[in-house]
């Protein structure tokens, strides 16, 4: 997307996956199943056009908070997508001549043709940036020589990979009790599967709203202390995720165990929240690439944390190493993340100094004192 602009590329992940998922009721045995499946799953791809989109549209001091709700909506949109299809199923099933083969089949033509939809949509409503087009960067060295840039600047930049670590521990995190929490509850507290899920949902749920607090938080705390502020408040949620995370696995009763459930939702998508208040500074040329490396961080962390899970006996000290290990991660924040100001108030920060040496510097040439230009 850096190379042709967050409004492109959008609508052709989205038409893209339009075709898979319009095919889907068209499944015949695993391969089938597997391949569509996974032609659908390139639509998650999508995720970082958006975090692109949203840093170009906004300006980077409230690139937090917008970034924040973007995203955390995008979350919520999978849990509540879970339910439309049961509905879509349950109204095709409703009529005498569609069983339940018949119900699931024809249940994919309408989230398909809501990606066509959405494609057209984004094609004909949307714009790149406030200026409209949008214009690869270029980089143009001394020789005014210019040199595209690419996929091999943002892996050669270490603060990338200290993004990807910390957005590891949080939505990897996510991902991952998002895929076992049901099961928790259904092991530790005796719970029908129904009720564990339904009770595993407000898990989810939190996305309509605590991805955006941390947004805001790291906006705020920018605000008031630059660059430090978004680093601290970014360690501050990491590490209170990886707290209650270990206070949750040893509830020893469903109340508590839940109430405790919610407080880790609320800390654990406010540090994705504040994560990509971060993204947008790393490298302003290749920022749609730094949102693709460190999105991806979050899928492989969900993984790793799954075969972590596998070594530990049970669910309850799963939870508890996973935990101490996000703390780790977080702490990890303080030395690692260093990432320059290059928002609008920085610039104009510099603005403001600048005229100050140039005025000093002509000063000094009128009165035939030699002064040096580098300050």
């Amino acid at each position: 997307m850096d190379k042709i602009g967050p409004r492109k590329g959008q609508a052709f992940l989205l038409m893209f996956a339009a075709i898979p998922t319009w095919f889907a009721g068209l499944i015949q045995g695993v391969v089938s199943l597997c391949i569509v499946r996974g032609l659908i799953g390139i639509v998650g791809a999508t995720f970082v056009g958006c975090q692109f989109w949203c840093t170009l549209m906004f300006e980077k001091e409230i690139s937090g908070t917008m970034n924040a709700i973007a995203g955390g909506w995008g979350n919520l949109g999978g849990g509540l997508t879970q339910a439309i299809m049961v509905g879509i199923y349950a109204m095709n099933t409703s009529s005498p001549d569609c069983d339940a083969e018949c119900g699931w089949r024809n249940a994919f033509y309408i989230p398909a043709f809501a990606l066509m939809l959405s494609a057209c949509s984004v094609m004909a409503f949307g714009d790149d940036c406030p200026n409209g087009t949008y214009v690869p960067p270029v980089v143009v060295d001394e020789h005014t020589t210019q040199k595209n840039v690419g996929v091999a600047t943002v892996a050669s930049n270490p603060q990338v990979w200290v993004l990807v670590l910390q957005y590891a521990a949080c939505f990897g995190m996510e991902l991952h009790v998002n895929n076992t929490i049901a099961l928790y509850y259904f092991d530790r507290f005796g719970l029908s599967i129904t009720t564990a899920g339904l009770v595993a949902s407000l898990f989810g749920l939190m996305n309509l709203f605590a991805r955006a607090w941390g947004g805001m938080a790291t906006d705020y705390c920018y605000s008031r202390w630059g660059m430090a502020g978004r680093k601290y408040c970014h360690v501050f949620l990491t590490c209170g995720e990886g707290l209650f995370l270990i206070i949750f696995s040893r509830m020893p009763d469903l109340g508590t165990a839940i109430f405790m459930m919610i407080i880790f939702s609320l800390f654990v998508q406010s540090a994705e929240g504040s994560t990509f208040g971060i993204v947008s500074y790393v490298d302003p040329r290749n920022t749609g690439g730094v949102c693709g490396f460190v999105g991806a961080g979050g899928n492989i962390g969900a993984v790793v944390w799954g075969l972590v899970f596998l070594a530990i006996p049970n669910f309850a000290d799963g939870y508890m190493v996973l935990g101490f290990v996000v703390i780790v991660i977080g702490l990890m924040g303080i030395p690692t993340i260093s990432v320059q100001d290059t928002s609008h108030r920085a610039r104009n920060k510099s603005e403001v100094f600048a005229p100050s040496v140039d005025k000093a510097l002509e000063v000094g040439k009128s009165s035939g004192i030699r002064m040096s230009s580098q300050i």
